[in-house]
């Protein structure tokens, strides 16, 4: 099996239409951790694969992992759930994620423990995690091989291009630790022309995006809630 085919057989197991969402309770408490840090991608890809460049921006300053946090609990509690927050170092305690594609599982630095521990502090009967797509995932917005990850800058050589988010949007059961669902969460808004970044010569400053934090936590805001949409937590989108 090839790779690309491999990489796309594994890549149903993350769409909305995998499989049919486990079914919560609606008096479920429900809390949100954001392990998508503040790391914001730039890509590029060339007319050949010389032309292809990937580097990444620090947007600490943004609070991505907090302001993701506080906009799945908003969407879930719209959606008449119960959200409950879980406590600041929630990221910290689980640590950096992998994912294995043989099996299809994600793994955490804290183990399930972790996973656990954050659910009863929060007193929360189930985690939604929520993290970059895993690497070597199909590029669902040009459909080139390339693997496309998290938020940021996504353009042709030459082009505006796109900002983007392309998210692992996890369930958790709270008591085991165990992920039951995980659902990808992809969107993206069109960048003009006149934004092109050199990425394969120059390293982008933040103020040189062309968009305000505010840009890409809308792109981020509606992947995190096709995620949840898919997972049957609030309305589809």
């Amino acid at each position: 099996m090839s790779h690309r085919l491999f990489a796309l057989l594994v890549t149903f197991a993350l769409v909305g239409c995998a499989s049919t969402p486990t079914a919560l309770p609606q008096t479920s408490r429900v809390a949100v951790v954001s392990l998508l840090g503040s790391d914001l991608k730039l890509r590029q890809v060339g007319i050949t694969v010389f032309g292809n460049s990937s580097k990444s921006v620090d947007v600490t300053t943004w609070s991505v992992d907090t302001h993701v946090e506080e906009s799945a609990a908003a969407a879930l509690e719209t959606a008449g759930r119960r959200a409950a927050r879980a406590a600041p170092e929630s990221a910290r305690e689980i640590g950096k994620w992998s994912y294995t594609p043989f099996t299809s599982t994600y793994s955490f630095a804290g183990g399930t423990s972790s996973l656990r521990k954050v659910a009863l502090q929060a007193h929360a009967d189930y985690l939604i995690l929520i993290t970059e797509m895993p690497f070597n995932f199909t590029d669902p917005f040009f459909r080139t091989n390339q693997s496309i990850t998290g938020f940021g800058v996504y353009q042709r050589r030459g082009s505006g291009g796109i900002i983007y988010a392309d998210l692992g949007i996890l369930l958790v059961d709270g008591k085991s630790g165990d992920v039951l669902d995980r659902r990808r969460g992809v969107a993206s808004a069109v960048r003009p022309e006149s934004v092109s970044l050199d990425i394969e010569n120059t390293q982008p400053q933040a103020s040189a995006l062309g968009q305000a934090p505010a840009d890409f936590f809308a792109v981020i805001d509606e992947a995190v809630k096709k995620g949840l949409g898919y997972l049957g937590l609030v309305p589809p989108k």
